[in-house]
């Protein structure tokens, strides 16, 4: 499971969905293609509105530029554009884009205002609605540039369905078994097609048992990586609106009814923080009946101890639980506590190991 795509960089999808409602230009860019090195991967996207203010991004700051001064044209046609940026010459850091990448990107621009383009964005509305992921298949070359499929919700959708062979269909429809193909091609009466698969993921959704300080600043670091928080507290003083970020979802449970406020979706993460010993066995047991992804419990090792010991765990749940929870900054501040925290639930999603890039290979090379 990516969280990259997921990747909560949904920033810039209501402002397009704005521009779209009112009929305004506007156009969307999407990297479908990524040969060599890269500062973003497939799947990365950035809109534009017609005076150039832009949301999201599609590199380090390096292509921006040459994608904003596509989109007048694209818009104006209504015809998509596919970009190729060549960062593999030697002579690009002084006559290119400078970007130092060694690697080849495609760039799919179109106006927000195309139906293919609201195909997309009522997809990705609907699957951060829903919760439940979606399959997206873009064609990137020749006359059917930009057309789409969905699959959501066991329908597909949109104008390319027709054309996709039962092959594909059959390995969208099973989510590529949790691998993307990226780039592919498939052949239709008019030739061959060339198309970018992608699956959509909802944001994570981060679920603090417990409201204390450090709740407040773990909704924060949280919130900046465009995840969803809910905080569910017994102790209604905690729970107080100002105390925490916009947006954030705050309940109020007593540890019988915590049922109805813990998730257990495939893209939820829980923390065990409320230092109230009776109240965090309640959520232990209730979590431990439909386990997230993701469970991690806050708290010395004394009472980790304690508490595992009483809930009764098996060996299902060691692959979920993290105990205690967090990675090995030397945290001791609210603040930096929360950082260990979050670094860890996104590297869990992510299927990373949590190291040092500089010890990780490949960094953002796709071939």
């Amino acid at each position: 499971m990516d969280a990259g795509a997921v990747k909560g960089e949904h920033r810039w999808l209501s402002p397009a969905r704005s521009s779209r409602a009112r009929g305004e230009a506007g156009a969307l860019a999407t990297v479908v293609r990524v040969q060599g090195s890269a500062y973003r991967r497939q799947g990365a996207r950035l809109f534009a509105d017609a005076d150039g203010t832009h949301f999201g991004a599609i590199s380090g700051g390096c292509l921006e530029a040459e994608v904003l001064y596509s989109v007048p044209e694209v818009v104006a046609s209504g015809q998509p554009r596919l970009l190729r940026f060549d960062t593999t010459d030697a002579e690009d850091a002084v006559f290119g884009y400078g970007s130092g990448c060694s690697g080849i990107v495609d760039i799919l621009v179109e106006s927000v205002g195309s139906i293919s383009a609201g195909l997309y964005l009522d997809t990705l509305e609907a699957v951060i609605a829903d919760r439940q992921p979606a399959v997206m298949i873009t064609v990137t070359s020749g006359l059917h540039l930009g057309q789409r499929a969905a699959w959501r919700g066991g329908i597909w959708h949109g104008p390319l369905v027709p054309d996709l062979p039962p092959l594909v269909r059959q390995q969208a429809e099973g989510g590529f078994d949790g691998e993307l193909p990226g780039q592919f091609t498939f052949s239709t009466i008019s030739g061959e097609i060339q198309a970018f698969a992608e699956i959509l993921h909802p944001p994570l959704h981060l679920c603090i048992v417990g409201a204390d300080e450090g709740a407040a600043v773990l909704a924060r670091f949280a919130q900046e990586l465009d995840w969803s928080v809910s905080v569910v507290d017994f102790r209604p003083l905690l729970l107080e609106a100002a105390r925490f970020p916009p947006g954030t979802r705050l309940i109020e449970s007593g540890g019988g009814e915590l049922e109805a406020h813990l998730p257990s979706d495939a893209f939820s993460a829980v923390l065990v923080a409320s230092r109230h010993y009776l109240y965090d066995v309640a959520a232990l047991r209730t979590l431990l009946r439909a386990p997230p992804p993701y469970l991690g419990i806050l708290g010395s090792a004394h009472r980790l101890n304690r508490l595992l010991t009483e809930v009764q765990l098996s060996a299902c749940h060691l692959k979920v639980l993290h105990a205690p929870v967090g990675l090995d900054l030397g945290a001791h501040t609210p603040a930096q506590i929360a950082l260990s925290i979050v670094s860890e639930v996104l590297a869990t999603f992510n299927s990373r190991s949590g190291l040092p890039m500089g010890r990780v290979p490949h960094l953002h090379v796709t071939t």
